[in-house]
């Protein structure tokens, strides 16, 4: 395909919560933490300083790859270390939830990579343990029309 962007964000990944709450009289008025906004800013500005100048957001169904990587904590043991310090990845398996993570990215990079994080028809999404921290992320166009999974007639 044609149109595909990839690249690594060395940051800690943060994950997004939805948006919060509270009643002011009878209106109810939604925002997000100043932390939240803050990261998605730089998700943007690392993207856009990534983007070539003739870069269009891509238009139609669109895949996402996204690689959450984290450091190790001091108590793993000590065979998990030894597989990342050999440069292996090491699925995560506590907090912050995957889903959370990959939020703040289609969120952020609506307009950028794509018209809109609707636009999204399939993704990949890991989370790990590696030697260096960050978040991996590539996109790409995918084709109008996919073959059926299941018989449904």
């Amino acid at each position: 395909m044609a149109n595909v962007f990839s690249m690594f964000i060395p940051c800690t990944p943060k994950a997004v919560q939805s948006d919060r709450s509270f009643s002011a009289g009878k209106k109810i008025i939604h925002y997000q933490p100043a932390k939240v906004v803050d990261w998605k800013a730089f998700i943007r500005i690392s993207v856009l300083n990534k983007l070539d100048k003739d870069w269009e957001p891509l238009d139609g169904p669109v895949d996402v790859v996204l690689a959450h990587l984290f450091l190790p904590r001091k108590t793993e043991k000590k065979a998990v270390l030894k597989l990342i310090e050999e440069g292996m990845w090491v699925y995560k398996t506590t907090r912050p939830d995957k889903d959370n993570l990959g939020k703040g990215f289609y969120d952020a990079c609506s307009g950028l990579l794509w018209k809109d994080d609707a636009q999204v028809a399939h993704s990949d999404e890991i989370k790990a343990y590696a030697k260096v921290e960050g978040v991996f992320i590539c996109v790409k166009n995918l084709p109008q029309s996919i073959p059926a999974y299941i018989n449904i007639s």
